[in-house]
């Protein structure tokens, strides 16, 4: 891709962040749901995800003896396995070492199932 298109890309990109209005969907965020549903969707959309292809939601992450363990969104981009894993919490939580030691768990648990194919 030529730096011409690279500049127009971004460009555009750029209008769509500064059109988005991101407070009323960060005030609007206050669970899991909802912080999906107003911040994370719109910020897939303005990077052209596909809802259908790219990403999909509740994904399991089950491995071994480690049971019913999901994240809430997984970027595919149309593969079988995840890409990009993104875990939801209402805009006003406080993360803690526990929302951190749980989020290391899923990644951990999807780079064994990688090394398993």
């Amino acid at each position: 891709m030529d730096s011409k298109k690279v500049r127009q890309l971004v460009k555009a990109l750029n209008e769509k962040f500064e059109n988005w209005n991101w407070e009323k969907a960060l005030a609007n965020s206050q669970n899991e749901t909802t912080t999906r549903d107003f911040l994370i969707h719109p910020f897939l959309d303005l990077l052209n995800y596909d809802r259908i292809d790219d990403y999909t939601h509740e994904v399991t992450a089950d491995l071994g003896k480690k049971k019913g363990k999901k994240v809430d969104v997984a970027i595919t981009l149309g593969g079988k396995n995840p890409v990009i894993l993104i875990e939801c919490k209402k805009s006003t939580a406080k993360l803690n070492d526990n929302h951190i030691d749980n989020f290391e768990n899923i990644v951990q648990i999807q780079i064994l199932r990688k090394l398993e194919y």
